[in-house]
């Protein structure tokens, strides 16, 4: 891969516009594909989630830190259509795609010319990243991630004030955007300890970034202090919960998860990071600079998938991290038929999974009913819209407290309060989320509209605790003629009113 005449065949184009002019193809590629899936789709629920973020501009929110909001309200201020929901996260993820090309090169600037590409290309591979149209944490904290690593590689190089201040700057966005950004700070800590640099950092210019970084997270702090450590106590629970429900650490289920980090991100990827990760502890320099950045992401990773709580995009920045050394590794061994034939089979997959997903958008393709991959996307926009015109209904009858949207998983409050901003929306359930804050909490004389989302003709019947609830509407889902899935509408009102009537 750059080292025979084989390979330059088969990327002769590539070669042709040289290694930048590649680069830039292939980002332009990557831009345009999801530009048209960013126009095809309706939001997914969790991006509708972190664009209400941006409807309710505030200095932090209960799950996360608030970059997504402020990014997404930014945006809103010139619209807020599902398409222009979109129109950040590939920007950044544009941006970070070129930060690693030139951290590629300049990281190992005696290997190939090729290796920025080559690293982008590695990470294109990874069908996850195919998902970075949809705004979620990981695209802020991915460019910001990058941005710590550029400035700490400046100031093992250079030590210049200017770069402490980059660095500061960088680890403050981290911050704002993701909590498990904490590992970047223990990283910049290994990462200047190891190349002599630590003492620089009880230097003015050391307490300057680290200044800069409080100063930028100071609004998490902020207003945690005024809504009583919300979102620490918030993600302390979801651990503990999840240590509780899992009895103890699970070895195998770590393993299960690695399975699907495989799965998510490529066999090239996976395979040859581990591979790379294992050479890069015997290399002095900048492998070992990599490691030291994505190393503690993996670790974090892994505790918490054997606790039962991890998701496959939470080692997004990892990976990106261990792209350039990944491709130099694949680069130097590519000789090896095994390294060769592991490169042409993650390829294939890649390249089926993405034309599969592609397929799977065009509504003229029939799957079986309920079976459809786009199913918890699609009509959410008409749901919503059918369940407001009930609310409106019902508030016109009278008859108690004024009606509002019900739901049992608050994952699904967000379309409902997405695609009608009007709509006050609560959560039956009595796990935290976002939602009472914005909407209040439902108690003993709520009553409204309850919608259900369910794959499945008919509804025979709903328990809801604290509600009675009797069913009203339904409404099929359909894309071309597979049935996707069903939305069925309740009435609910406080618990023994029924009976009364």
């Amino acid at each position: 891969m750059g080292k025979s005449e084989t390979t330059r065949q088969s990327l002769g184009l590539a070669f042709r516009l040289g290694p930048w002019g590649a680069t830039h193809a292939l980002i332009l590629a990557f831009v345009l594909l999801h530009l048209l899936v960013a126009a095809g789709l309706p939001l997914i629920t969790f991006e509708t989630h972190y664009a209400l973020y941006g409807r309710h501009l505030d200095w932090s929110y209960l799950d996360h830190p608030p970059m997504v909001g402020w990014l997404q309200g930014l945006v809103q201020y010139f619209s807020r259509t599902d398409f222009s929901m979109r129109l950040a996260p590939i920007a950044i993820l544009t941006a970070s795609q070129y930060l690693v090309a030139l951290l590629a090169l300049r990281l190992f600037p005696r290997a190939s010319p090729w290796l920025g590409f080559y690293s982008v290309l590695l990470l294109q591979g990874a069908v996850i990243m195919h998902l970075g149209f949809a705004m979620a944490p990981e695209i802020p904290l991915l460019l910001s991630g990058l941005l710590v690593l550029w400035f700490n590689l400046r100031i093992i190089e250079d030590d210049r004030p200017v770069d402490w201040v980059g660095l500061g700057v960088a680890l403050g966005l981290a911050a704002l955007s993701k909590y498990t950004a904490i590992t970047l700070a223990f990283s910049v800590l290994l990462a200047l300890w190891c190349n002599g640099r630590l003492a620089s950092l009880f230097k003015p210019r050391g307490w300057i970034a680290v200044g800069l970084a409080a100063l930028l997270v100071s609004p998490v702090l902020w207003w945690n202090l005024a809504n009583d450590w919300a979102s620490f106590r918030f993600q302390l629970g979801y651990q503990l919960e999840s240590e509780e429900s899992s009895a103890a650490w699970s070895l195998g289920e770590a393993l299960n998860k690695q399975l699907e980090q495989m799965g998510a991100y490529s066999p090239a990827l996976y395979i040859g990071g581990i591979a790379a990760v294992i050479w890069g502890l015997r290399q002095p320099g900048n492998p070992r600079l990599l490691l030291s950045f994505a190393l503690p992401i993996f670790g974090l990773f892994i505790w918490m998938s054997g606790a039962g709580r991890s998701s496959a995009h939470w080692t997004l920045l990892a990976w990106t991290y261990l792209a350039p050394l990944s491709a130099l590794w694949l680069v130097n061994f590519w000789d090896l038929l095994a390294v060769r034939l592991l490169v042409y089979v993650s390829a294939g997959i890649s390249g089926a999974a993405l034309v599969l997903a592609m397929v799977a958008m065009l509504p003229f393709i029939p799957f079986a009913d309920y079976q459809h991959p786009l199913n918890r996307i699609l009509g959410w926009q008409e749901a919503a819209a059918r369940a407001q015109s009930l609310r409106q209904q019902m508030a016109a009858e009278g008859g108690g407290k004024a009606p509002v949207l019900l739901v049992s998983n608050w994952h699904y409050a967000g379309p409902l309060a997405w695609y009608e901003p009007d709509a006050v929306v609560q959560n039956t359930e009595t796990e935290p989320s976002q939602y009472p804050l914005w909407y209040g909490e439902v108690t003993s004389e709520s009553r409204g509209i309850l919608v259900v989302f369910d794959k499945q003709d008919e509804q025979t019947g709903l328990h809801e605790p604290g509600f009675d609830c009797r069913q009203v509407d339904s409404m099929p889902v359909y894309r071309g003629s597979t049935r996707v899935r069903s939305f069925f509408f309740y009435r609910c009102e406080p618990d023994g009113t029924l009976a009364r009537d």
